[in-house]
């Protein structure tokens, strides 16, 4: 049975012991015996990852890691929040920071460079924004190059 996106309703009738591949990697979930909740244990390679849950949010499945109570809508990102070393916390208030004192200089600039794609690519067009979100720079380099169909389609889909 997929457990990635069934109905809410059917959690009662998910099995007390599942098994799962994540990023190539077996992961088992076990229910405990003391809940009927929707709840499991979840181990990789004999050793105990964590505890995650499932619960309603409108019609969708979302899952809980619950030590941190960290909500995801896909089963896998749960078991990779798990994954995570013990130094991850103070690894992310680092990055926090740090992206906090960039943000705060009034010289920040973002360029951005579309290209033609990942293998021998072109840059294709180039923008520059300010902090502010002015556009400051914005030009096609090589209108006439070739983009790859998936760049299109990624293009349409994030925009």
């Amino acid at each position: 049975m997929s457990v990635e996106h069934v109905d809410v309703d059917d959690l009662a009738d998910w099995e007390a012991l599942f098994f799962r591949e994540v990023d190539g990697l077996p992961v088992q979930f076990v229910k405990p015996a003391d809940t009927d909740r929707p709840t499991w244990a979840v181990y990789q390679g004999g050793a105990y990852l964590g505890t995650v849950s499932a619960e309603r949010d409108g019609g969708s499945v979302v899952w809980r890691v619950q030590a941190s109570c960290e909500t995801h809508w896909r089963l896998d990102d749960v078991v990779r929040a798990l994954r995570r070393p013990a130094s991850w916390p103070h690894e992310r208030e680092q990055a926090a920071r740090w992206a906090a004192a960039l943000l705060a200089n009034d010289s920040l600039v973002v360029v951005d460079v579309e290209t033609t794609g990942l293998e021998n690519a072109h840059a294709v067009q180039i923008a520059v924004v300010d902090r502010a979100g002015d556009v400051l720079f914005n030009e096609y380099v090589r209108p006439d190059v070739v983009i790859e169909p998936f760049r299109l389609w990624w293009r349409l889909e994030h925009v």
